[in-house]
């Protein structure tokens, strides 16, 4: 029996990213049982002054960067996952919508999409721009 698991994920998403080991899990014990549609989610088409995500408490403040990197600290620390959350004070990105766009246009490889968006989530939580840079 194959089950449908649809994964919503965006590479900005700390919360995706504290999920992962659970996910990878998923897959090695039930991997052929499982087909994936992955559903990028595109949280912020533009981070800025004006950005708010009002269930994170993201934006109520003056510093939206700084916000979010109290965030994903805390999320860091809810998930035991490392996030370098310095991204969002050194050079933060403008927008996860060009990241997820290369994600969905690697779509016709079903079979390293899921490895991709990984990918592209490890290089933004451990402070590195993936080798794409252009999608950040």
């Amino acid at each position: 029996m194959t089950v449908e698991v649809r994964y919503y994920t965006d590479p900005a998403c700390s919360w995706s990213w504290g999920t992962e080991p659970k996910l990878r899990r998923l897959i090695w014990e039930f991997g052929a049982e499982l087909r994936f549609t992955w559903v990028m989610g595109g949280l912020a088409r533009q981070y800025g002054p004006d950005y708010r995500d009002r269930e994170a408490g993201i934006g109520a403040g003056a510093d939206c960067f700084a916000e979010l990197m109290a965030h994903w600290l805390d999320v860091a620390a809810e998930s035991g996952m490392p996030i370098d959350a310095r991204i969002w004070s050194q050079n933060p990105i403008s927008s996860t919508y060009p990241a997820c766009q290369a994600v969905k246009a690697a779509a016709g490889d079903w079979s390293a999409i899921g490895s991709f968006a990984r990918s592209t989530s490890r290089a933004g939580r451990s402070g590195r721009r993936p080798s794409f840079a252009q999608c950040w």
